[in-house]
């Protein structure tokens, strides 16, 4: 074990769709856990934000679902820089993950996992935004409201 004093620091953010400015809070408060360490953010899925939704889970209780695996009309996020929202404590955002290439079977993915997927880099390239959080007046990062299902949900 090498212990959190000799890690310069840690990176968020590489296997899920989430928007930057959340990755960005999440990173902040783990930061303020470890003794201020810096961080970085993968935003080569952070285009569109997530796909989520609630469902009924018994009496008085909800719960969030979230479309981890392949969800639909997602872009890249801001591209690779240092030019952070928050260069105090984020030191760039990077694409570390690889749009492009298949999580699995499911919403149309091919296998094996990690099967080029041309169809899919195309759409990253399609819906590629530079926001760091959801502009007033999106939905699930699009203007345009669409049905979950038509989203992969």
């Amino acid at each position: 074990m090498i212990g959190i004093s000799k890690v310069r620091g840690f990176m968020l953010n590489v296997t899920h769709y989430d928007w930057t400015a959340s990755n960005i809070q999440h990173g902040l408060d783990i930061s303020r856990r470890v003794g201020g360490k810096h961080f970085i953010v993968s935003t080569s899925y952070n285009g569109r934000g997530p796909v989520h939704y609630r469902r009924y889970s018994g009496p008085h209780r909800w719960r969030t679902v979230n479309v981890w695996c392949h969800p639909l009309m997602r872009g890249l996020g801001p591209a690779p820089t240092t030019d952070t929202a928050r260069p105090d404590k984020v030191d760039a955002y990077m694409w570390i993950g690889r749009p492009g290439y298949s999580g699995g079977a499911c919403n149309g993915g091919p296998l094996p996992v990690g099967a080029w997927w041309a169809k899919r880099a195309l759409m990253f390239a399609k819906y590629a935004t530079n926001w760091v959080r959801p502009p007033r007046g999106t939905r699930y990062g699009h203007y345009r409201h669409f049905s979950l299902h038509t989203l992969g949900g």
